[in-house]
This record gives C-alpha cells, structure tokens and sequence, in this order.
C-alpha cells in the first residue's frame, strides 16, 4: 500500500512543479497521472473510485447546500462575503451535515 500511496504523492508533486511552471499541457497531463493514481488507491481499498466520488460530491452539495442556505436567511449573497466568514460557514457545514 506505500507504494500506492508514493505514487500519488509523486503525481502531486509533479502537477505542483507543472502549475508552478505555469505549463499548460503538463499540468492537464499531471492531473490525470493524479487522478489515475488516486483511482489505483481506492481500487487496492476494494472501493469503485465512481462511487466514492459520488458521495464526496454529495457531501459538499449538502455542505454548500447549508452555507447557502444560512446566507439566504441572513439576506447575504455568497459573493459578497468574505472569505473568512465562507471558512467558517464550511467548518460549521461539516458538523451539521453528512
């Protein structure tokens, strides 16, 4: 399993140099070395990468779901709040939902 592991951290590594780099082709590439790697991981688990992604998906909609939700009813709109306040919203939504 270190080994799997190895591998993405390489593949991370290599997408931080390409966007550092700002090379456009290499960073599209070493993305889906990352990805492809990431999916080798939950497949060693015994998990289809599909669904752990679906319900990583559904957890932030019902994350973002919840800080829309509170910004709605204080009549704030998510784009004029500071970053701060959306990361404490975010930790607040991951105590309250699923």
């Amino acid at each position: 399993m270190r080994e799997i592991i190895d591998k993405v951290e390489e593949e991370l590594a290599e997408l931080k140099q390409a966007i550092a780099q700002k090379n456009e082709p290499s960073i599209k590439l070493e993305l889906g070395d990352l990805f492809f790697a990431t999916v080798n991981v939950s497949r060693f688990l015994g998990y289809y990468a599909e669904d752990v992604l679906n319900e990583s998906i559904t957890k932030f909609s019902k994350r973002f779901q919840f800080i829309e939700q509170h910004l709605d009813q204080q009549g704030q709109e998510i784009a004029n709040c500071l970053l701060e306040k959306l990361e404490a919203l975010w930790e607040r939504a991951k105590t309250q939902t699923l």
